[in-house]
């Protein structure tokens, strides 16, 4: 069983989009998927005891940088680079739910992978299991 964090359901893997800033691809989360369609291929890639609540960490799935967020002991997973230039999300500051990219203070919702000023320029989200103190992340291969 996986679990979406709480999260509103969305496709189980990101798909490509327009470009962003930099005129680089950047992934985008569509809403609306069936989540029992297809079986996720979950990677371990940390500890939950490596993951204190209210910290991230960056791990590396299939070549995808991915950070991923202790919130309240829910685990959630999203693009490490932000939309504007690139930065490192996961060593960014969090405030509540909100991730504030280190760089140049762009804000994302680490629930939704959602930019706070403007959705369209969103970061994926990935889908976490949590089993016997494993955090898996499934990206797509």
């Amino acid at each position: 069983m996986y679990s979406t964090g709480g999260r509103e359901k969305s496709s189980l893997f990101p798909q490509q989009r327009g470009s962003g800033s930099l005129g680089s691809p950047r992934l985008e989360v569509t809403a609306g998927a069936d989540y029992n369609s297809v079986m996720p291929n979950f990677i371990p890639v940390a500890d939950l005891k490596d993951i204190p609540p209210g910290t991230a960490k960056v791990v590396s799935v299939r070549n995808v940088e991915v950070a991923l967020f202790n919130l309240e002991g829910a685990i959630f997973a999203i693009d490490n680079m932000c939309q504007h230039a690139g930065g490192p999300l996961g060593e960014g500051t969090i405030r509540g739910d909100i991730v504030i990219c280190p760089w140049h203070g762009y804000r994302y919702h680490i629930k939704t992978g959602q930019y706070v000023k403007n959705p369209e320029m969103s970061v994926a989200c990935y889908p976490v299991k949590v089993e016997d103190g494993k955090i898996s992340v499934a990206v797509a291969p």
